[in-house]
Protein backbone atom coordinates (compact mmCIF):
# COMPACT_ATOMS: atom_id res chain seq x y z
CA UNK A 1 0.00 0.00 0.00
CA UNK A 2 1.34 3.43 -0.97
CA UNK A 3 1.94 5.66 2.04
CA UNK A 4 2.33 9.41 2.31
CA UNK A 5 6.02 8.94 3.03
CA UNK A 6 6.42 6.78 -0.08
CA UNK A 7 4.73 9.43 -2.22
CA UNK A 8 6.98 12.12 -0.76
CA UNK A 9 10.03 9.98 -1.54
CA UNK A 10 8.85 9.50 -5.12
CA UNK A 11 8.31 13.26 -5.50
CA UNK A 12 11.82 13.85 -4.19
CA UNK A 13 13.24 11.37 -6.73
CA UNK A 14 11.33 13.13 -9.48
CA UNK A 15 12.73 16.48 -8.33
CA UNK A 16 16.28 15.12 -8.31
CA UNK A 17 15.77 13.70 -11.81
CA UNK A 18 14.48 17.05 -12.97
CA UNK A 19 17.67 18.67 -11.75
CA UNK A 20 19.58 16.67 -14.37
CA UNK A 21 17.41 17.78 -17.28
CA UNK A 22 18.99 20.03 -19.86
CA UNK A 23 17.91 21.74 -23.04
CA UNK A 24 20.82 22.03 -25.46
CA UNK A 25 20.63 24.72 -28.15
CA UNK A 26 23.05 25.71 -30.84
CA UNK A 27 24.46 28.59 -28.84
CA UNK A 28 24.99 26.39 -25.79
CA UNK A 29 22.92 24.60 -23.15
CA UNK A 30 20.10 26.38 -21.39
CA UNK A 31 20.83 26.74 -17.68
CA UNK A 32 18.38 24.73 -15.57
CA UNK A 33 17.70 24.27 -11.90
CA UNK A 34 15.24 21.97 -10.18
CA UNK A 35 12.90 23.52 -7.65
CA UNK A 36 10.44 22.10 -5.08
CA UNK A 37 6.74 22.70 -5.59
CA UNK A 38 5.54 26.12 -4.39
CA UNK A 39 2.44 26.27 -2.25
CA UNK A 40 -0.87 26.37 -4.20
CA UNK A 41 -2.12 29.94 -4.55
CA UNK A 42 -4.86 31.83 -6.38
CA UNK A 43 -4.48 35.44 -7.40
CA UNK A 44 -4.61 37.61 -10.49
CA UNK A 45 -2.65 36.51 -13.55
CA UNK A 46 0.19 38.83 -14.65
CA UNK A 47 -0.66 41.72 -16.97
CA UNK A 48 0.14 41.45 -20.69
CA UNK A 49 -0.38 37.68 -20.62
CA UNK A 50 -1.60 36.50 -24.05
CA UNK A 51 -2.47 32.81 -24.43
CA UNK A 52 -4.33 30.73 -26.99
CA UNK A 53 -4.60 33.52 -29.55
CA UNK A 54 -5.31 32.81 -33.22
CA UNK A 55 -3.57 35.59 -35.15
CA UNK A 56 -5.92 35.22 -38.10
CA UNK A 57 -8.93 35.90 -35.89
CA UNK A 58 -7.62 39.29 -34.77
CA UNK A 59 -9.46 42.28 -36.21
CA UNK A 60 -7.49 43.61 -39.19
CA UNK A 61 -6.96 47.37 -39.57
CA UNK A 62 -5.32 49.42 -42.38
CA UNK A 63 -1.60 50.05 -41.82
CA UNK A 64 0.13 52.51 -44.15
CA UNK A 65 -1.02 52.28 -47.76
CA UNK A 66 -1.86 48.81 -48.98
CA UNK A 67 -1.07 46.97 -45.73
CA UNK A 68 -3.34 45.16 -43.29
CA UNK A 69 -2.33 44.90 -39.62
CA UNK A 70 -3.43 42.38 -36.97
CA UNK A 71 -1.98 43.32 -33.59
CA UNK A 72 -1.39 40.38 -31.24
CA UNK A 73 0.37 42.19 -28.39
CA UNK A 74 0.75 45.71 -26.99
CA UNK A 75 2.83 45.28 -23.87
CA UNK A 76 1.98 47.93 -21.29
CA UNK A 77 5.02 47.16 -19.15
CA UNK A 78 7.79 47.62 -21.71
CA UNK A 79 6.11 49.07 -24.81
CA UNK A 80 6.88 46.13 -27.07
CA UNK A 81 4.35 44.71 -29.50
CA UNK A 82 3.76 41.95 -32.02
CA UNK A 83 1.66 41.99 -35.18
CA UNK A 84 0.88 40.05 -38.35
CA UNK A 85 1.00 42.21 -41.49
CA UNK A 86 -0.19 41.49 -45.04
CA UNK A 87 0.50 43.38 -48.26
CA UNK A 88 -2.78 43.94 -50.12
CA UNK A 89 -0.90 45.41 -53.10
CA UNK A 90 2.67 45.84 -54.30
CA UNK A 91 3.83 48.55 -51.94
CA UNK A 92 6.97 50.44 -50.97
CA UNK A 93 7.39 52.28 -47.70
CA UNK A 94 9.68 55.30 -47.54
CA UNK A 95 13.29 55.14 -46.44
CA UNK A 96 14.68 56.78 -43.31
CA UNK A 97 15.97 55.80 -39.87
CA UNK A 98 14.04 52.99 -38.16
CA UNK A 99 12.18 54.33 -35.11
CA UNK A 100 12.70 51.30 -32.85
CA UNK A 101 14.25 47.82 -32.86
CA UNK A 102 12.34 45.40 -35.12
CA UNK A 103 12.38 41.74 -35.95
CA UNK A 104 10.57 40.87 -39.17
CA UNK A 105 9.89 37.22 -40.05
CA UNK A 106 8.56 36.48 -43.53
CA UNK A 107 5.67 34.01 -43.46
CA UNK A 108 4.80 34.11 -47.15
CA UNK A 109 5.97 35.94 -50.28
CA UNK A 110 8.98 38.25 -50.65
CA UNK A 111 10.11 41.43 -48.93
CA UNK A 112 12.82 43.84 -50.01
CA UNK A 113 14.94 45.86 -47.61
CA UNK A 114 16.75 48.23 -49.93
CA UNK A 115 18.85 45.89 -52.08
CA UNK A 116 18.25 42.80 -49.92
CA UNK A 117 15.41 40.40 -50.75
CA UNK A 118 14.07 37.93 -48.17
CA UNK A 119 11.62 35.09 -48.72
CA UNK A 120 9.54 32.66 -46.68
CA UNK A 121 11.17 31.73 -43.38
CA UNK A 122 13.80 34.49 -43.53
CA UNK A 123 14.40 36.98 -40.71
CA UNK A 124 15.47 40.62 -40.57
CA UNK A 125 16.74 42.42 -37.49
CA UNK A 126 16.50 46.20 -37.87
CA UNK A 127 17.96 48.09 -34.89
CA UNK A 128 16.73 51.56 -34.03
CA UNK A 129 18.33 54.24 -36.19
CA UNK A 130 19.05 51.93 -39.13
CA UNK A 131 18.17 53.10 -42.64
CA UNK A 132 17.81 50.14 -45.01
CA UNK A 133 16.79 52.32 -47.94
CA UNK A 134 13.10 51.53 -47.90
CA UNK A 135 10.98 48.43 -47.35
CA UNK A 136 8.70 46.90 -49.96
CA UNK A 137 6.69 43.77 -50.64
CA UNK A 138 4.52 42.12 -53.25
CA UNK A 139 0.80 41.55 -53.01
CA UNK A 140 -0.02 38.66 -50.65
CA UNK A 141 3.26 38.86 -48.78
CA UNK A 142 2.66 38.27 -45.06
CA UNK A 143 5.12 38.82 -42.25
CA UNK A 144 5.37 38.91 -38.47
CA UNK A 145 6.59 42.20 -36.99
CA UNK A 146 7.98 42.40 -33.47
CA UNK A 147 8.86 45.83 -32.12
CA UNK A 148 10.70 46.87 -28.98
CA UNK A 149 9.90 50.09 -27.15
CA UNK A 150 11.62 53.12 -28.65
CA UNK A 151 14.76 53.97 -26.72
CA UNK A 152 14.72 57.58 -25.50
CA UNK A 153 18.45 58.05 -25.12
CA UNK A 154 20.45 58.84 -28.27
CA UNK A 155 21.23 55.62 -30.13
CA UNK A 156 23.99 55.11 -32.65
CA UNK A 157 22.60 53.51 -35.78
CA UNK A 158 23.12 49.77 -35.58
CA UNK A 159 23.68 47.39 -38.46
CA UNK A 160 20.78 45.49 -39.96
CA UNK A 161 21.06 41.70 -39.88
CA UNK A 162 19.45 39.52 -42.56
CA UNK A 163 19.17 35.77 -42.02
CA UNK A 164 18.13 33.36 -44.75
CA UNK A 165 16.57 30.23 -43.33
CA UNK A 166 18.19 28.05 -45.99
CA UNK A 167 21.63 29.09 -44.70
CA UNK A 168 20.96 27.86 -41.15
CA UNK A 169 20.93 24.16 -40.34
CA UNK A 170 18.61 22.40 -37.94
CA UNK A 171 20.53 21.18 -34.91
CA UNK A 172 19.65 18.65 -32.29
CA UNK A 173 18.52 19.81 -28.90
CA UNK A 174 17.70 17.30 -26.18
CA UNK A 175 15.53 17.23 -23.11
CA UNK A 176 17.21 14.48 -21.10
CA UNK A 177 16.16 13.00 -17.78
CA UNK A 178 18.01 10.69 -15.43
CA UNK A 179 17.21 7.11 -16.31
CA UNK A 180 18.11 7.43 -20.00
CA UNK A 181 14.88 8.96 -21.32
CA UNK A 182 15.76 11.28 -24.20
CA UNK A 183 13.27 13.53 -26.02
CA UNK A 184 14.81 15.10 -29.09
CA UNK A 185 13.96 18.55 -30.38
CA UNK A 186 15.32 20.30 -33.46
CA UNK A 187 16.54 23.88 -33.07
CA UNK A 188 17.27 26.45 -35.80
CA UNK A 189 18.92 29.55 -34.25
CA UNK A 190 18.14 32.63 -36.35
CA UNK A 191 19.43 35.53 -34.24
CA UNK A 192 21.08 36.03 -30.84
CA UNK A 193 22.15 39.20 -29.05
CA UNK A 194 25.58 38.45 -27.62
CA UNK A 195 25.15 41.14 -24.94
CA UNK A 196 21.72 40.33 -23.52
CA UNK A 197 21.20 36.74 -24.66
CA UNK A 198 17.97 37.74 -26.44
CA UNK A 199 17.20 35.32 -29.22
CA UNK A 200 14.94 34.30 -32.07
CA UNK A 201 14.89 30.62 -32.99
CA UNK A 202 12.74 27.87 -34.43
CA UNK A 203 11.85 24.76 -32.43
CA UNK A 204 10.59 21.61 -34.12
CA UNK A 205 8.85 19.11 -31.84
CA UNK A 206 7.93 15.58 -32.89
CA UNK A 207 4.79 13.72 -31.77
CA UNK A 208 5.29 12.02 -28.42
CA UNK A 209 7.79 14.57 -27.09
CA UNK A 210 6.90 16.15 -23.75
CA UNK A 211 8.71 18.79 -21.68
CA UNK A 212 8.69 19.01 -17.86
CA UNK A 213 6.86 21.75 -15.99
CA UNK A 214 9.13 24.77 -16.30
CA UNK A 215 9.48 28.45 -15.49
CA UNK A 216 11.55 30.93 -17.51
CA UNK A 217 12.72 34.08 -15.68
CA UNK A 218 12.56 35.81 -19.06
CA UNK A 219 9.41 36.54 -21.03
CA UNK A 220 8.74 34.22 -23.98
CA UNK A 221 6.55 34.54 -27.04
CA UNK A 222 5.77 32.03 -29.72
CA UNK A 223 3.99 31.73 -33.06
CA UNK A 224 3.04 28.28 -34.34
CA UNK A 225 4.27 27.98 -37.93
CA UNK A 226 3.21 24.38 -38.59
CA UNK A 227 1.24 21.59 -36.95
CA UNK A 228 -0.72 21.57 -33.72
CA UNK A 229 0.18 21.85 -30.06
CA UNK A 230 -1.62 21.50 -26.76
CA UNK A 231 0.09 23.66 -24.13
CA UNK A 232 -0.68 23.63 -20.42
CA UNK A 233 -0.28 26.80 -18.35
CA UNK A 234 0.03 26.66 -14.56
CA UNK A 235 -1.34 30.14 -13.90
CA UNK A 236 -1.80 31.91 -10.56
CA UNK A 237 -5.57 31.84 -11.20
CA UNK A 238 -5.53 28.09 -11.93
CA UNK A 239 -4.31 25.68 -14.56
CA UNK A 240 -5.55 26.11 -18.13
CA UNK A 241 -4.87 24.06 -21.28
CA UNK A 242 -4.73 25.73 -24.70
CA UNK A 243 -4.91 24.07 -28.12
CA UNK A 244 -2.93 25.79 -30.87
CA UNK A 245 -3.04 25.35 -34.63
CA UNK A 246 -1.05 27.09 -37.35
CA UNK A 247 -1.20 30.84 -36.64
CA UNK A 248 -1.53 30.38 -32.87
CA UNK A 249 0.30 32.92 -30.71
CA UNK A 250 1.25 33.34 -27.06
CA UNK A 251 3.13 35.88 -24.96
CA UNK A 252 4.06 34.82 -21.46
CA UNK A 253 5.84 37.14 -18.98
CA UNK A 254 8.67 35.62 -17.01
CA UNK A 255 7.85 33.59 -13.92
CA UNK A 256 4.81 31.68 -15.22
CA UNK A 257 4.94 27.87 -15.04
CA UNK A 258 3.97 25.99 -18.21
CA UNK A 259 4.46 22.81 -20.30
CA UNK A 260 4.33 19.58 -18.26
CA UNK A 261 3.47 16.02 -19.33
CA UNK A 262 0.05 16.99 -20.74
CA UNK A 263 1.59 19.34 -23.34
CA UNK A 264 2.17 17.64 -26.69
CA UNK A 265 1.70 17.66 -30.46
CA UNK A 266 -0.20 14.97 -32.32
CA UNK A 267 1.13 15.84 -35.80
CA UNK A 268 4.45 17.53 -35.10
CA UNK A 269 4.88 21.25 -34.47
CA UNK A 270 7.25 24.05 -35.50
CA UNK A 271 7.34 27.17 -33.31
CA UNK A 272 8.97 30.54 -33.87
CA UNK A 273 10.18 31.56 -30.39
CA UNK A 274 11.46 34.95 -29.18
CA UNK A 275 12.91 35.88 -25.79
CA UNK A 276 14.26 39.31 -24.69
CA UNK A 277 17.00 37.71 -22.58
CA UNK A 278 18.92 34.47 -22.20
CA UNK A 279 16.59 31.48 -22.06
CA UNK A 280 17.02 29.75 -18.71
CA UNK A 281 14.62 27.35 -17.03
CA UNK A 282 13.62 26.10 -13.60
CA UNK A 283 12.03 22.64 -13.74
CA UNK A 284 9.32 21.43 -11.35
CA UNK A 285 7.83 17.98 -10.76
CA UNK A 286 4.21 19.14 -10.95
CA UNK A 287 1.83 22.09 -11.24
CA UNK A 288 0.59 23.18 -7.80
CA UNK A 289 -2.42 25.09 -9.17
CA UNK A 290 -6.04 24.01 -9.03
CA UNK A 291 -7.19 21.22 -11.41
CA UNK A 292 -7.33 22.04 -15.10
CA UNK A 293 -10.09 24.39 -16.13
CA UNK A 294 -12.02 23.99 -19.35
CA UNK A 295 -9.69 23.65 -22.32
CA UNK A 296 -9.45 26.86 -24.32
CA UNK A 297 -9.33 26.97 -28.11
CA UNK A 298 -7.48 29.86 -29.79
Amino acid sequence: METHAMRRMEDRRTMIAAALMIIAQASGPVAVQAMPDPEPVRYADPPDLVLGLDADEIEAVPYFNGLLLRTALRNSSDGSYAAKVTFLADEKMGSGPIGRDYHIYVLEGEMRFGEVTLGQGDLAYLPQGTDVGGLSGTVGTTYLMFGRAKRKEPVAAGEAVFVRAADVEWRKGTVAAAGGADAELLIKPLWTDAETGARVHLVKIAPGVTVPWEIHPSAEEGYLLEGDYKLAECLPSGRRDYSYNEGGYFYRPGGVMHSGPDSFTSTGATWLIRTPAELTALFYPSCPAAPALEETQP
